[in-house]
C-alpha cells in the first residue's frame, strides 16, 4: 500500500468530522469525506509522485455504505463515538486495500493459480467460518456487552491515536528507527516508572539464561531457545533448592553473573546481538511489513501499561505472587502443603518469579511475565516466516497478542506466558532437531518439553504429544548410538518433567494432588476440590461456544478466547493433508490433539492458552501452502486474519476484570498505581494496615485465600487452607468459631464487607463481635471482642428456639402453626445425637418444652456434666411446660439439651422439642 492511500484515508476522516460536528449528520460527513477524498486520490494520482491504484479507487467507492451502516450499528449499540467508529472502519478499510493491493512485498510470491477443484474445496473452509461468526455476533450480542469502563475506553482510544500518529510519522520519515524507538521508549519508561532495580534483575536474568543456555547447547543456539534452556536449568535449580535457607538477594545475583562472567564469548556475542535491535534496521522495511511491525508494536505496548501497575488478581495475590514473596522473605518455600493444599502443585513458572523477585521486588516479576510475552511473540514470528513473508508472520504475531486472554495473562501475574513460551520452543527445538539431527537440539526439545510439563498440569498434554513425535522421529533416523541417547533423552524428560508429580505423590498418595481426587485418594483432601462451574461437555459445537460463549467455560465474557482460533480451524484441518510436511503436521497435530484432551477434561477456557501460539502458529503453513497455490484466496485469509485481529482487539479488556481501565493515571508514577490499588485492589491496603499493627500473631482471611504480602502467619477460610476451611465449617455455633480463633491465637480477620457465602456461624460471629479497625472500600480489618463469649450468651429474659444464639444441631423440623408454643415457632426431632447448645450468663434458666403422647426422654447437660433427665411424654398435650434450674453461679454457662432415643412404654415416638429458653 502506498503512501497515496493513507493520505487519502486520512484526508476522509478529516473532512468527515468536520461536517459531522458542523451538521451532526453521519451520512453528510461521510459523503463529503468520501467525495473530497476520491477527488484528491484521483488528480494525485496523475502527478509524476504517485501511480495510479484502480483497486483501492473501487474498495474506496464499495466501501462507502459498508462504512457508514457500521458506523450507525456500533454507535447505537455501544457507547463507541462517532469519530472513534469512523477511525475504526476507515482503519480496517485501509488493511484490507494493504492485503489485496500488495499482499506479499517482503517476498517473491510463488506460482498462483486460481479455480479449479481448490476454490471449490478451499473457499467454504474460509467463507463457512466466517459466516458463522457473522452469525455469532449478531445471535449473542457482544457488541451490547460492557467490556471498558468509560474512563478504561478514553484512555485506550488516545493510546491508540497517538501509536497511530507515531506509526504514520515513523511510516513516512524513518521507518528503520522504529524498532529503535519502541525499545528505548519501553526500557526508559520502564526504568522511570517502577525503577532501576526491577528493569535492570529482569534485564541480566534473561541475558544471564540466554548464555547460560548457549553455554549448554551450544552458542549458535538462537536466542528465545537458549533463553528457554537457561530458563529451564535455572527454574530445576529453583525445585533443587526450594527448601534450603540459601534464596538472597545477592545469592540470585551472583548465579546470574556467573553465566556471564564463565562465557565470556557467548556474553559478548549476546552483547554485541542486544546492542544492534538499538540500531535502526539495516535495511528499509516496506511499507507492509512496517504496519504489520506496527500493528505488533502497538498491542505488545498496551500489555507492558499495564503490566507496570500493581498486582490485584485474585490468582495472583492467592499463589502467583505468594510464592516468590514467601521465598524472598524467608530464604526458603515456607508454605507447608498441609495447611495450603496448594503448595505441591507445578509451580515452575512461580519459581522463575522467585528467581528475580529477590532482588527486584513485585515489579520485577511482573516484567519477567511481560518478557515471557514478548519471547513467544518473537519466536511465533521468527519461526511464521520460514512459511510465510514477513509482513504475514508479523500479523500472525500479533494476531496472538491480540486475543483478550493474553492482556489477561500479562496484566496479571499468571505463569501461561511462561507456559506457552516453553511449550512453543519445545516444538521449534523438535524442528531443529528433524532438520539438522544435532545432538545437542534432541537434548534440548527434550529439557523445555520436560520443563514444559512441570510448569502447568495443563502442558502435559502437549508435553507428551511432542515426546512422542521427538522419539519417533529420533528413532527413523537411530544409529549405534540410538539405544543410549533414547534412554537419556527419556530420562532427562522423566527427570525434568515429573519431580513435581512424583513429589506430590509420595507425600500425599496423589500425583496431581490436590485435584484428581476421583483415581488417587489422599487423607488430606475430600473429593470436593473441584470447580464444578466450567464443566461443559466436549461436542461438536465447543469452538463455537469457546469463541461465543466464552463466559460458560472460565470467568471472562463472551468472545475473550479470540476470534481467529474458529475462523481457521478448518483450514488448518485441511492442512493436515495438503501441507505434507515434518514441521506442518507436527504443530498442527500437536495443538489440536491436546485441544480436544483438554475440552474433553478440563474445560477451562484458560488452559487452553498454552495452546494459542502453537494454534497460530499451525496457520502459518497453510498460509505459506495457499500463497503459491491460491493467490486470491491467500488475499482473502490476510483480510480475514486483519479483520480477526481488529475484533481482538475490540474486546481487548473481555478477558480482564483488573485492567478494564487500561493504564494507572497519572501514568508511570506511584501515585497512580496506589489509586489503582485503591480501587481494584483495596485488600492490599487493608494488608499493609494490618502488617503494621502486628506481623506476630495470626492472621484469618475470611473471605480470600489473597495472602501475599500477609507478614504474621496466616488462614483462610478457603479451599487454599482446606484444612481450616473444614474445622470451621464443621464448628456449629458462633462462640465455638470465636473459642477456636482464641485457641488458635487469632489477632485480626480481613473481610470483605456484605458478603453472604460465608458458613453461617462465621456470619454470626462476626455481626456479633466484629469490630471494623480499618476500611478500603468493600474490604476490613477487623478484631474481636475479647467479650465475645458474654456478646453471644443469652443473658437475663426469655428468648424463643429460633434465637440464632440457640443451635440446633443435627436434623430439626422447625413448625410455625401452633399458636399456643412461645412465639408461635416450636423446633422437635427424634434423631439419635441430635441437641440443643447455648451459652448462658446468668444464676440459672427455664427449659420450656411441649408434653405430648409421641415425646421421648431428654438429657440436660451443664457444663459438661448431665444434671437431669426429662419425660417429655404427656397423656394430653401440655403446652409451654417447662422445667427450672437453678443455683449455677454467676457467669457463662454451657447447656446442652439432648436426644437419649429413651421413652415411656405409653410414648409412640421418641421426640424432644425446644419451645423457649429463659434465663435467671
Amino acid at each position: 500500500m502506498t503512501s497515496l492511500s493513507l493520505l487519502t484515508v486520512l484526508l476522509d476522516c478529516a473532512i468527515f468530522y468536520i461536517v459531522w460536528r458542523l451538521t451532526g449528520s453521519i451520512f453528510d460527513g461521510q459523503i463529503a469525506g468520501r467525495a473530497v477524498a476520491m477527488a484528491f486520490h484521483y488528480f494525485a494520482a496523475r502527478s509524476r509522485f504517485f501511480k495510479p491504484q484502480p483497486k483501492f479507487l473501487t474498495l474506496l467507492i464499495a466501501g462507502m455504505p459498508i462504512t457508514y451502516l457500521g458506523i450507525r450499528i456500533v454507535t447505537a449499540v455501544t457507547h463507541v463515538r462517532v469519530p472513534t467508529a469512523k477511525l475504526v472502519f476507515e482503519g480496517l478499510l485501509l488493511l484490507a486495500a494493504i492485503a489485496i493491493a500488495k499482499p506479499s512485498q517482503a517476498a517473491t510470491p510463488g506460482p498462483v493459480r486460481g479455480g479449479g477443484v481448490w476454490a471449490w474445496v478451499l473457499w467454504p473452509l474460509l467463507l463457512i467460518p466466517a459466516a458463522v461468526e457473522a452469525f455469532g455476533f449478531r445471535s449473542t450480542e457482544l457488541l451490547t456487552q460492557f467490556v471498558w469502563d468509560p474512563v478504561g475506553q478514553h484512555r485506550f482510544v488516545l493510546f491508540a491515536l497517538v501509536c497511530s500518529g507515531v506509526s504514520v510519522a515513523f511510516g513516512f520519515v524513518a521507518r528503520r528507527y522504529f524498532r529503535t524507538a519502541v525499545l528505548t521508549a519501553v526500557l526508559a519508561c520502564s526504568v522511570y516508572a517502577v525503577g532501576t532495580a526491577p528493569v535492570g534483575t529482569v534485564l541480566l536474568y534473561v541475558f544471564s539464561c540466554t548464555v547460560l543456555g548457549r553455554l549448554v547447547f551450544g552458542e549458535d543456539t538462537e536466542g528465545p531457545l537458549a533463553f528457554l534452556a537457561g530458563t529451564a536449568i535455572w527454574i530445576a535449580g529453583m525445585y533443587l533448592t526450594l527448601y534450603m535457607p540459601v534464596h538472597y538477594a545477592g545469592t540470585h545475583l551472583a548465579a546470574m553473573a556467573l553465566p556471564v562472567l564463565a562465557g565470556y564469548r557467548q556474553t559478548k556475542r549476546l552483547a554485541m546481538e542486544w546492542l544492534r535491535l538499538l540500531l535502526p534496521t539495516e535495511r528499509t522495511p516496506s511499507l507492509t511489513t512496517f504496519w504489520a511491525f506496527a500493528l505488533l508494536a502497538f498491542l505488545v505496548v498496551a500489555n507492558w501499561l499495564v503490566v507496570l501497575k500493581p498486582e490485584i488478581s485474585t490468582d495472583g495475590l492467592a499463589m502467583h505472587l505468594a510464592i516468590p514473596a514467601d521465598i524472598a522473605r524467608h530464604h526458603f518455600f515456607s508454605i507447608d502443603f498441609h495447611q495450603f493444599i496448594w503448595a505441591l502443585m507445578p509451580m515452575g513458572g512461580d519459581l522463575g518469579f522467585a528467581a528475580v523477585y529477590a532482588s527486584g521486588g513485585e515489579y520485577a516479576a511482573r516484567l519477567l511475565n511481560f518478557a515471557m510475552l514478548c519471547g513467544v511473540a518473537l519466536l511465533l514470528f521468527r519461526t511464521a516466516r520460514s512459511f510465510v513473508p514477513e509482513s504475514v508472520a508479523a500479523l500472525l504475531a500479533a494476531l496472538f497478542v491480540s486475543t483478550p486472554m493474553v492482556y489477561l495473562a500479562t496484566g496479571s501475574l499468571f505463569v501461561e506466558n511462561s507456559v506457552a513460551f516453553t511449550v512453543l520452543g519445545a516444538v521449534v527445538a523438535v524442528w531443529r532437531f528433524h532438520e539438522t539431527r544435532a545432538m545437542r537440539y534432541l537434548l534440548l526439545a527434550a529439557t523445555l518439553l520436560g520443563t514444559a510439563m512441570a510448569l502447568k498440569l495443563g502442558a502435559l498434554t502437549a508435553g507428551l504429544i511432542g515426546f512422542a513425535i521427538l522419539i519417533i522421529d529420533f528413532w527413523r533416523g537411530r544409529t549405534k548410538r540410538s539405544p543410549a541417547l533414547a534412554l537419556a533423552v527419556c530420562a532427562i524428560v522423566l527427570v525434568t518433567g515429573s519431580f513435581p508429580y512424583a513429589k506430590a505423590w509420595k507425600l500425599t498418595g496423589n500425583p496431581f494432588f490436590p485435584f484428581q481426587t476421583g483415581p488417587f485418594k489422599s487423607a488430606l483432601v475430600d473429593d470436593d476440590i473441584r470447580d464444578v462451574r466450567y464443566n461443559q461437555p466436549l461436542n461438536w459445537r465447543t469452538p463455537y461456544q469457546l469463541t461465543f460463549e466464552t463466559g460458560h467455560y472460565y470467568e471472562g465474557q463472551a468472545g475473550s478466547f479470540g476470534f481467529q482460533y474458529f475462523l481457521f480451524l478448518p483450514l488448518m484441518l485441511a492442512g493436515l493433508v495438503a501441507v505434507r510436511s515434518f514441521r506442518s503436521w507436527s504443530v498442527i497435530a500437536i495443538s489440536l490433539i491436546s485441544a480436544v484432551i483438554i475440552a474433553a477434561t478440563q474445560s477451562n477456557a484458560r488452559y487452553f492458552y498454552f495452546l494459542m501460539p502453537l494454534l497460530t502458529l499451525g496457520i502459518a503453513p497453510v498460509l505459506g501452502w495457499l500463497r503459491e497455490r491460491q493467490g486470491r484466496f491467500f488475499q482473502t485469509a490476510l483480510v480475514a486474519a486483519v479483520i480477526a485481529c481488529f475484533g481482538n482487539i475490540w474486546f481487548l479488556p473481555s478477558a480482564d476484570w483488573y485492567n478494564r481501565d487500561f493504564y494507572a493515571s497519572p501514568l508511570f508514577t506511584e501515585k497512580g498505581r496506589q489509586l489503582y490499588v485503591h480501587v481494584g485492589g483495596p485488600i492490599r491496603e487493608v494488608i499493609q494496615f494490618v502488617n503494621g499493627v502486628d506481623q506476630t500473631e495470626p492472621v484469618v482471611l475470611v473471605d480470600s485465600s489473597q495472602i501475599a504480602g500477609v507478614l504474621a502467619p496466616v488462614h483462610a477460610v478457603q479451599w487454599h487452607d482446606y484444612a481450616f476451611l473444614k474445622h470451621v465449617a464443621a464448628l456449629q455455633r458462633p462462640v465455638e468459631v470465636f473459642r477456636f480463633f482464641r485457641q488458635e491465637k487469632v489477632a485480626q480477620l480481613i473481610i470483605e464487607k456484605n458478603r453472604e457465602d460465608r458458613p453461617e456461624t462465621v456470619m454470626r460471629m462476626l455481626k456479633a463481635c466484629g469490630e471494623p479497625e480499618f476500611t478500603a472500600k468493600t474490604w476490613e480489618a477487623v478484631k474481636l471482642r475479647p467479650d465475645c463469649e458474654r456478646v453471644l450468651a443469652v443473658a437475663r429474659g426469655r428468648v424463643d428456639d429460633i434465637d440464632p444464639r440457640i443451635a440446633l444441631l443435627k436434623d430439626w423440623v422447625r413448625e410455625t402453626k401452633f399458636p399456643e408454643t412461645f412465639g408461635s415457632t416450636i423446633a422437635y426431632t427424634n434423631v439419635p445425637g441430635a441437641s440443643v447448645q447455648v451459652t448462658i450468663d446468668g444464676t440459672g434458666f427455664r427449659y420450656m418444652y411441649t408434653k405430648a403422647f409421641n415425646r421421648g426422654i431428654a438429657a440436660v447437660i451443664v457444663d459438661g456434666r448431665q444434671v437431669a433427665v426429662i419425660d417429655l411424654y404427656g397423656k394430653e398435650i401440655e403446652w409451654q411446660a417447662h422445667t427450672d434450674f437453678t443455683g449455677l453461679g454467676p457467669g457463662l454457662h454451657e447447656i446442652e439439651i439432648r436426644v437419649t432415643r429413651n421413652k415411656s412404654a405409653a410414648a409412640t415416638d421418641y421426640n424432644i422439642d425446644i419451645d423457649a429458653l429463659e434465663v435467671f
